[in-house]
């Protein structure tokens, strides 16, 4: 009896705060947060969970067209699929209306690697400076922003030439912490040439030089790339850094995220 009269805004807030929220990253959890109390919850949480339909999803849906983008549109059917599929499991509801709820399209964002001879351009230009090794790593190696930011000293060994992506760093609530990778499948050890290893190895002893001018102002949180006190870099430092080396040899604008899709062009060349 008290399932049958269970309404979306008696479920969905515990289920999301105590359950679902150990399964995403914290700044999918913020944002998943902010649809369902801004979107979600006023929409359909007066509604049982055992009548709401397709039709409920499609015009809770249609309702956030113009205000938002179909990234956010997505990402509110996902966490009501989610709900359901749970409510679903557990035997609560007959079926999942999401899944039977009308597609958002949303355009993909064009993928747009660098040349082999902008790359090339880009690392002599930064070649000696505190970017060279950042550089390297992100258009050879591939790791996203996050992880090269969280990428320590432990994590390498530049003895065997061994990188292991582990953990990345993350902005929660303010701060800098680290966190889990956005997949299992995103924690991988990859192979690092010889070059590639003297550039690391230069780039420690910059850092040591630095650290030692720096003093009891340095902070200690083993970064292979961090701020001038060791602390993390913060994300749009590291954005900025990469759009003025490229404009200062020349290169189109690209995203930082396009030097992952480099990487990948060249492994797969």
């Amino acid at each position: 009896k008290q399932i049958i009269n269970l309404k979306l805004l008696d479920f969905m807030p515990d289920w999301l705060h105590d359950k679902h929220r150990k399964k995403v990253a914290p700044t999918t959890y913020k944002r998943y947060v902010g649809l369902m109390e801004n979107w979600i919850i006023p929409s359909l949480g007066h509604i049982k969970v055992v009548e709401l339909n397709k039709h409920h999803v499609n015009a809770f849906l249609e309702s956030m067209e113009g205000k938002v983008g179909p990234r956010s549109q997505q990402q509110a059917k996902a966490l009501l699929s989610a709900a359901f599929t749970f409510l679903f499991k557990k035997e609560w509801v007959s079926e999942n209306p999401v899944l039977k709820s009308e597609e958002i399209t949303c355009e993909k964002k064009e993928i747009n690697p660098l040349t082999y001879e902008e790359v090339q351009r880009l690392i002599q230009n930064v070649s000696g400076t505190y970017w060279h090794a950042r550089w390297v790593i992100a258009c050879f190696y591939g790791l996203r922003q996050g992880e090269a930011l969280g990428l320590r000293w432990s994590n390498l060994n530049l003895e065997t030439g061994e990188l292991q992506v582990r953990e990345q760093l993350q902005t929660i609530n303010s701060q800098r912490q680290f966190v889990g990778l956005k997949s299992k499948a995103s924690t991988r050890t990859l192979e690092l040439d010889s070059e590639t290893l003297r550039i690391l190895k230069a780039h420690k002893t910059m850092q040591n030089i630095s650290r030692l001018s720096m003093g009891d102002k340095w902070q200690e949180w083993d970064l292979v790339f961090p701020a001038k006190d060791g602390s993390p870099l913060h994300p749009k430092v590291d954005y900025k850094a990469w759009q003025d080396n490229l404009k200062s040899c020349g290169i189109t604008k690209h995203r930082l995220h396009d030097a992952r899709h480099t990487a990948a062009t060249f492994l797969f060349d």
